[in-house]
């Protein structure tokens, strides 16, 4: 457990030297290397290798958390939110939730979570230490990263060094970390068990089918359109400046595996077979619970009551997708001025009644997160603001009283460009000087980005408040009431679902066979293989590290490897152990059916 980690990004790592050495996903620190690279230093490109730790490079914005403790807090949960429903139940939730969080987390050093399993059955605090000042210390090039380019992604056999190392430190000095897991002195070989300690990001295996089929009719395909669209923005972009080449290459992975990722789930609840398989569970499930007239009883309408919330959910989810969730204003500048305003706005309540992010607790994040100098391009904030000003028109229409009150008479691509150029949000000293000036620092600006923020800011908040008490409060009590019931018939047979928190998952190497296939896909590919299917021509071209050195490694030699793992979307960077808890390799991507492992694992094919 000590020697597992994640990052405030959404991947899993593992400490890997006493002296602080971080492994994860190249993917994980991409942000921090292309934040890194400018003019004459393409780290992306190139690669980067600190030869001491004293040349490694500060990852702005990041952090690495290590669970220190687990505790049972689902009684004081219960208490405080026994005989409420609606919007009490919501603000007992909201209250509770920041009176365990808040007083564990005095300063920066730690960060505590107050974390829902089995859909509300149990309630745990997790503790984390949180180190803030961490260090790139090894990453390789772009193009070995991500070998095999979109082609490649969820498929197998693999050729991808997508791997990295970040440093933390502490007072000055690289950080001690004894608890760090040893490394591996031999493969991993066809047929060898092997666990995965990570955070897996989330799944829905205990959802009822109305959420389900919510999925995979609304969700998904308008997810879909909307990472379709953005992807082609990039593209254009790219292709029309084509020295941004490299600068966009990051981002663009970033969307493609997103898009890949959402097909894969699309692929499997679309499945007549896989989704039956689903129906007869759920029927089961709840033919076990009639069975029992007190858990019955106590369940009551559970099931209806979900499917009503998300009936409801679809007479306003394009308002509150567009403001609630701010996908008519992507990009990062106007996350910036809301998250200024909403903290300015929050600071006077109590800390129980306050919007999640920005509680006590939640403060050191947010400060780190608006005092980051990560370079922000302007151009492609122009692009992307304009992009969701446009969507946000045509998903409801020039008419709306909300599209009248941000657009008026101006072209969308007109407007995103004057906001962003004249934003004074740019500049990091600025944002918090405006954090730390509270709402008078707000009213005395100019900035127009945070006029416009304040322009929607009662109806978003409006639109996410009523989310909250028609939608997720019914859903979350209905879902705890069947969890309940679920507890009461079955136990804890399965494990709940997953919420990135810490997982062992167990599995051994091996391949599988696709359907109408005579053999099965391998599960080790090796160096070897990687330059036999190599050209020079990207996604498939090796760096010219790679050609120079070919001579130096053995082509047999293990590359990427297939496990059986149940693990999801979260689990990247996860250290892979051989059976003697040592670092054999580390996760990085799965197969095609692995994506439906969100709604269920096959263990023939996962």
């Amino acid at each position: 457990r000590l020697g597992a980690a994640r990052l405030g990004t959404g991947c899993s790592a593992s400490f890997v030297s006493p002296q602080g050495l971080v492994l994860t996903n190249h993917h994980c620190v991409r942000s921090c290397i292309a934040q890194l690279s400018g003019p004459g230093r393409d780290l992306l490109g190139r690669g980067f290798t600190a030869r001491r730790p004293a040349q490694e490079l500060k990852c702005a914005g990041f952090d690495v958390q290590q669970l220190v403790s687990i505790q049972d807090v689902t009684s004081k949960v219960t208490e405080a939110t026994s005989g409420k429903d609606g919007k009490a139940l919501a603000e007992a939730l909201r209250s509770v939730k920041s009176g365990l969080e808040g007083p564990c987390s005095p300063d920066a050093k730690n960060r505590c979570e107050l974390v829902s399993l089995y859909g509300g059955g149990r309630y745990h605090l997790y503790t984390y230490k949180r180190y803030t000042d961490v260090r790139l210390a090894w990453a390789p090039e772009f193009s070995m990263a991500a070998f095999g380019g979109y082609a490649d992604n969820f498929n197998f056999p693999r050729f991808g060094l997508d791997a990295a190392l970040l440093r933390v430190w502490e007072d000055g000095k690289p950080a001690p970390t004894p608890q760090a897991l040893p490394w591996a002195r031999t493969s991993l070989a066809d047929g060898d068990p092997a666990f995965v300690a990570g955070h897996p990001g989330g799944t829905e295996r205990q959802v009822t089918l109305a959420e389900l089929r919510f999925q995979r009719d609304v969700v998904l395909p308008e997810t879909t359109i909307r990472l379709a669209e953005l992807r082609g923005l990039l593209f254009g972009y790219r292709d029309a400046h084509p020295a941004e080449r490299e600068r966009l290459a990051a981002e663009l992975r970033s969307v493609e595996n997103g898009l890949k990722a959402l097909s894969g789930r699309q692929q499997a609840l679309g499945d007549p077979a896989f989704f039956s398989k689903l129906e007869i569970e759920e029927s089961a499930l709840r033919m076990r619970i009639e069975k029992n007239p007190k858990v019955a009883a106590k369940t009551g309408n559970a099931w209806a009551e979900v499917s009503s919330a998300l009936l409801t959910y679809r007479t306003f989810r394009d308002e509150h997708q567009l403001f609630g969730n701010a996908q008519a204003f992507p990009g990062t500048l106007f996350s910036y001025a809301r998250h200024l305003l909403r903290a300015a706005v929050e600071r006077d309540k109590p800390d129980g009644l306050r919007l999640p992010g920005y509680t006590e607790a939640a403060r050191p994040a947010l400060v780190a997160r608006l005092s980051s100098d990560a370079k922000i391009h302007v151009d492609l904030e122009v692009l992307k603001l304009g992009q969701g000003l446009r969507r946000m028109r045509e998903t409801l229409g020039a008419g709306h009283p909300l599209v009248q009150r941000v657009l008026g008479k101006e072209d969308p691509e007109a407007l995103a460009a004057r906001l962003v150029k004249k934003s004074e949000l740019l500049d990091p000293k600025k944002r918090v000087a405006l954090l730390e000036g509270g709402m008078a620092a707000i009213a005395r600006s100019n900035d127009p980005l945070l006029a416009l923020a304040a322009e929607v800011e009662v109806e978003s908040r409006a639109l996410t408040e009523r989310y909250r008490t028609e939608v997720e409060t019914p859903i979350t009590a209905a879902s705890t009431r069947i969890a309940e019931a679920r507890f009461a018939v079955d136990g804890t047979d399965s494990y709940p679902d997953a919420t990135f928190t810490l997982r062992l998952s167990y599995g051994h190497v091996k391949g599988w066979t696709e359907p109408g296939a005579k053999d099965a896909v391998p599960s080790i590919t090796t160096f070897g293989g990687a330059r036999a299917i190599s050209t020079n021509v990207a996604p498939y071209a090796l760096p010219a590290t790679w050609k120079r050195n070919a001579s130096r490694i053995v082509g047999a030699t293990p590359f990427n490897v297939s496990p059986t793992h149940d693990i999801i979307g979260g689990n990247s960077g996860s250290p892979l152990l051989n059976k003697d808890g040592e670092v054999a390799g580390l996760v990085f991507d799965g197969n095609l059916h692995s994506l439906g492992g969100r709604y269920g694992y096959d263990a023939a094919r996962n």
